[in-house]
């Protein structure tokens, strides 16, 4: 389609690189595919999960093992107590989680 989706995965890091040394603040971000984790953990210093892809066990691991901090948004369709399993799975993978959060 002809809707507009952003400036893009390079300009986007460039951004939030150029934020988090101008500012000197951490700066958090959401990754939305297994294969996005390593370029953005070298620029920010926390990945955040979309809600929806709270379950999808691959991705989560691909997260956790990226040696930042995470967040992981609770899906509305799980269950508070439901997040055990996906912190779990996280955990298990080597991630301290840092955060969880009900979206």
């Amino acid at each position: 389609g002809t809707s507009k989706r952003g400036v893009g995965m390079d300009a986007g890091l460039k951004i939030l690189d150029e934020v988090r040394r101008q500012t000197g603040l951490p700066v958090l971000t959401d990754v939305h595919d297994a294969s996005q984790v390593a370029d953005v953990a070298a620029v920010v210093d926390v990945l955040q999960t979309p809600a929806f892809l709270c379950r999808q066990t691959d991705f989560i691991r691909a997260v956790a093992q990226s040696g930042k901090p995470v967040n992981i948004k609770k899906g509305q369709f799980l269950a508070p107590w439901d997040m055990k399993n996906v912190i779990d799975k996280a955990r298990a993978a080597a991630a301290e989680v840092g955060l969880s959060e009900d979206r």
